[in-house]
């Protein structure tokens, strides 16, 4: 607002919100408002100029409040080494999802830590837990974020022991492996022979 003649010196909003009570007028110059539901709001705004004996003007303008998407995504839990895969099944309310930033929670690994693809995977460098992230946007620059912990074992570590018998016997293995996550399940021998 620019009055051509004096200073502004008070604003009355009304923000077309009568559900938020008293919360649907302000006195400030810049205010902000949360609408709770998506509609068309008329929104007012009443300035006074300290110009003779207080000019008024009254301007309204309707806003549409658009829903936001919702993101949505799962992972799958590997074994460091593999790729974790995301699937993304984000829902786009009423618009056309347009971007995906996907934060995979790893910062060491660079620009590899980020995506903009609809499904990607990424390899994580280490074992353990890591908070990935999915902000998208639609064609109206709504946004929704999600957050999922990604888990990503570490791999066991196979070793063994036998006995020293040099002659043609019987020769006692030991497995000596160490789990890297969990429990072993599962071991496998060959002999070589």
């Amino acid at each position: 607002s620019n009055p051509s003649y004096g200073n502004i010196n008070a604003w009355l909003w009304n923000f077309g919100d009568p559900p938020a009570g008293f919360m649907n007028v302000s006195g400030m110059q810049n205010p902000a408002h949360y609408y709770i539901q998506t509609s068309s709001y008329p929104v007012t705004l009443i300035v006074s100029s300290d110009a003779g004996t207080g000019c008024l003007d009254t301007i309204t303008q309707p806003i549409f409040v658009r829903p936001r998407p919702q993101s949505v995504f799962n992972t799958t839990t590997v074994c460091l080494g593999d790729s974790t895969v995301f699937a993304n099944s984000s829902v786009p309310v009423n618009a056309a999802l347009l971007t995906y930033a996907w934060d995979f929670g790893e910062p060491g690994s660079g620009a590899a830590n980020q995506s903009g693809l609809e499904n990607p995977k990424h390899s994580y460098a280490a074992a353990g837990t890591f908070i990935a992230s999915l902000i998208v946007t639609d064609e109206f620059s709504c946004a929704d974020t999600s957050k999922l912990n990604v888990t990503v074992f570490a791999l066991p570590v196979p070793s063994f022991t036998f006995d020293t018998t040099y002659c043609l016997d019987l020769t006692h293995f030991t497995s000596t492996s160490q789990s890297g996550s969990g429990s072993i399940l599962n071991q496998s021998w060959d002999f070589g022979d």
